[in-house]
C-alpha cells in the first residue's frame, strides 16, 4: 500500500498556538519536570484560592494516592464562561445547527451563554438542588443540554449525562444508582426526520424511582406530553423569571469544601447510592452501543452530513449526530 502524506493548509498552520518543535519541547519538560511544568500551566486557569502544592503522590502498595493542585479551589463553569466575558463576550461560544436544514443556525455568544447558565442554575436551586446533589441529564443535542451541565458545575451539583437513546429501564437504573434528585429532559428529540419521545421515556422510568425525584422538562419541539403536577416543571418558563445572576460556588477536591460546607463533598460518598425505595434493578433493553451502531449505519446509507466547524474559542452543536449528548 502506498503511503500518502497530506500536509495541512498553510492558513490553518499559521493559526496554530504552537509548532511541532515547541510541542516536543513542552512534552519533554512535562516528563522531566512535571511539577514545574504543571505549576506554570495550572496558572492559566482562574483560581478562587490559588494552589500552593502542585502534586503529591505515593505508589505504595495498598496506599496509592495521587493529588494535583490539592489546596486550590475554583469553579469549572466560571473558567468556561466568566473569564471570557471581558475580552470575548460577544464572540460565539456555541454555534447550534438544528436538525431541520431549513431552520436558522443559532449563534450563542459568551454573554448570552453566561445569562442562560445563570438562569438555569437558579432554576436548579429553586428545585432544591444543592452542592453534591446528583442531576441526571437526558437530553437531545440542544443548547439547553450545555446550559444544564454548566449550571450544575456552577452550583457544585454532580451531573450524569444519560444518552437519549437509552430505554426507560436503563434511565431508571441510572437515576436510582446515583440517587438523583432531579432529571432534566425534553419533550422530544428530533433527529433525521424522526422524533424520540424523551418525556414519555422519562415518565416510564420515574415509575420505578422515588416519588421525590423532580422532572425538569425543556419544551423543545412543542409536542404534547403527559404532565404530573408537583413533579414536572417547565424549564424554559422558569428560566424566563429566574435571576440572570448566580455567583459560581467555590469548589475543592472531595473532602475539602471551603467555608461552612467543609467536608460536604466527601459526604456524598457516605450517602446510599441507590434510593431505598427502588426495589429492584431493571434489565437494560435497547443498549446505547447497539443503538449507536444502528444509527451510524443508517446515517451512512442516508448520506447524512455530520457538519463540523472549527471556531475560535467556541463549540459547534449539530443535531444530525447522536440522539443524546
Amino acid at each position: 500500500m502506498t503511503e500518502h502524506i497530506y500536509p495541512p493548509d498553510p492558513d490553518f498552520v499559521s493559526g496554530a498556538h504552537i509548532d511541532s518543535a515547541k510541542y516536543d519541547a513542552m512534552y519533554r519538560e512535562s516528563v522531566e519536570d512535571p511539577e514545574g511544568f504543571w505549576g506554570t500551566h495550572g496558572k492559566r486557569l482562574d483560581w478562587i484560592t490559588p494552589y500552593t502544592e502542585v502534586k503529591r503522590s505515593t505508589f505504595k502498595m495498598g496506599a496509592v494516592e495521587i493529588h494535583w493542585f490539592r489546596d486550590g479551589t475554583l469553579n469549572v463553569a466560571s473558567n468556561c464562561i466568566d473569564r471570557h466575558l471581558r475580552s470575548r463576550g460577544d464572540q460565539d461560544a456555541i454555534v447550534f445547527v438544528p436538525d431541520e436544514p431549513g431552520d436558522p443556525i443559532r449563534h450563542i455568544s459568551y454573554r448570552e451563554l453566561h445569562e442562560k447558565v445563570n438562569r438555569m442554575a437558579n432554576v436548579l436551586l429553586s428545585q432544591g438542588v444543592m452542592r453534591g446533589d446528583r442531576v441526571v441529564i437526558y437530553m437531545p443535542m440542544i443548547p439547553e443540554a450545555a446550559y444544564a451541565m454548566l449550571a450544575c458545575a456552577r452550583i457544585g451539583a454532580i451531573h450524569s449525562v444519560v444518552f437519549a437513546g437509552f430505554s426507560a429501564d436503563g434511565l431508571a437504573n441510572r437515576i436510582n444508582d446515583c440517587g438523583a434528585k432531579v432529571v432534566i429532559t425534553a419533550d422530544s428529540a428530533p433527529r433525521g426526520g424522526r422524533k424520540t419521545a424523551l418525556k414519555s421515556n422519562a415518565d416510564a422510568a420515574l415509575l420505578h424511582c422515588s416519588d421525590k425525584v423532580r422532572c425538569m422538562v425543556v419544551k423543545h419541539t412543542g409536542d404534547q406530553t403527559s404532565w404530573i403536577q408537583g413533579r414536572d416543571v417547565d424549564v424554559l418558563q422558569l428560566m424566563e423569571h429566574a435571576s440572570p445572576d448566580c455567583p459560581p460556588r467555590e469548589l475543592a477536591r472531595a473532602g475539602r469544601a471551603p467555608g461552612p460546607d467543609r467536608g460536604r463533598l466527601r459526604a456524598v460518598d457516605q450517602r446510599p447510592a441507590r434510593d431505598p425505595r427502588s426495589v429492584r434493578r431493571l434489565p437494560d433493553r435497547g443498549g446505547a452501543a447497539d443503538l449507536l451502531g444502528l444509527e451510524e449505519r443508517r446515517d451512512r446509507r442516508a448520506g447524512v452530513d455530520h457538519r463540523q466547524s472549527r471556531g475560535q474559542g467556541g463549540a459547534r452543536m449539530s443535531s444530525p449526530g447522536p440522539v443524546g449528548v
